[in-house]
């Protein structure tokens, strides 16, 4: 995507599914707080010009749990999230740009002060919107 269209580009809506190879182990919980944390750093980007849609899949997804983690700290492994997000003109459905993000975060111990599904999804939304808005 080139640097004028990113710039003029306000996505107003979101969707979050997961691929049909983890549908079954990735919990709504995780895809409703995916889609919460990019309308929210979506709406910090304060764009505005072309309508977009933005549609997400999740192609992989570990979440360690804050018990594990309180158990056996960093060694109980990163919480894994990677996305594929397609960003579609609203009207036409073109294709404007995919991004992918391969989140790995490890907290360490200090995420067992954290909810891990909300730590791990705001950051993979961090970098998905700092990566369109570059």
């Amino acid at each position: 995507m080139d640097v004028e269209t990113k710039k003029r580009l306000q996505i107003f809506d979101v969707s979050v599914t997961a691929a049909h190879s983890i549908a079954s182990i990735t919990s709504d919980t995780l895809l409703n707080s995916l889609k919460t944390a990019v309308l929210s750093e979506l709406n910090s980007a304060k764009a505005q010009g072309i309508p977009a849609v933005m549609e997400i899949v999740v192609t992989k997804s570990k979440i360690v749990t804050r018990g594990k983690r309180a158990l056996i700290g960093a060694f109980a492994g990163s919480n894994l999230l990677d996305i594929t997000a397609t960003i579609k003109a609203m009207e036409t459905k073109d294709i404007l740009g995919i991004y992918e993000v391969k989140g790995n975060y490890n907290p360490g111990g200090y995420g067992v002060f954290s909810d891990p599904i909300e730590a791990t999804t705001s950051s993979v939304a961090e970098e998905l919107v700092k990566g369109i808005y570059q």
